[in-house]
């Protein structure tokens, strides 16, 4: 593979990734990461992946890395802060959260961003408003949608009773067991 240049190194990954195959997209991305420390694209997907095969501190340190990398990089806020949320660190998930709130920028991830804060605030009308408002903006990312609805369901039952948790529903989306 170190043959490979880094953008046919990127397509592979990312081929690999659409096709739910994380475990195939991690080796030409760390071999990209060998060749070019610096790419943002990258450290994001590779993060990704992690989280998606349940390696969740594997995968912080890449999403600490694209933010580092890439501040403007909203997605990969909302992706980091959801990560975090799963993993009970909704102090941390505030901080990485915080710089697409309430912004009036009308754009659907600051809308997921406003619903997972007031999620830690443990505000879930409103939470549920910012992330319906998120859902209906958004035209150009259906996963993340899907997850905002499942969370959407989750917040729906415990309001009318049951027991499952968000962040159980969060982790369990990591490859978690419960």
């Amino acid at each position: 593979m170190q043959q490979l240049e880094t953008d046919e190194l990127l397509h592979m990954a990312l081929f690999a990734s659409q096709q739910g195959r994380a475990d195939d997209s991690i080796a030409p991305l760390r071999t990209l990461l060998e060749k070019d420390p610096g790419s943002t694209e990258a450290h994001f997907l590779i993060a990704a992946n992690y989280a998606e095969l349940g390696l969740l501190d594997r995968a912080v340190t890449h999403y600490e890395k694209t933010i580092e990398l890439a501040p403007d990089m909203d997605i990969a806020r909302i992706q980091f802060g959801l990560l975090l949320i799963a993993m009970d660190r909704t102090d941390e998930a505030k901080v990485v959260l915080l710089p697409i709130s309430g912004l009036n920028r009308e754009l659907f991830l600051d809308d997921f961003a406003d619903g997972l804060l007031a999620l830690i605030a443990d505000d879930q009308e409103a939470a549920a408003d910012c992330m319906h408002k998120g859902i209906a903006r958004n035209t150009e990312n259906a996963a993340l949608n899907d997850d905002f609805n499942k969370i959407l369901a989750i917040l729906q039952q415990e309001s009318s009773g049951d027991e499952r948790s968000t962040n159980e529903y969060l982790l369990s989306t990591y490859g978690q067991k419960h």
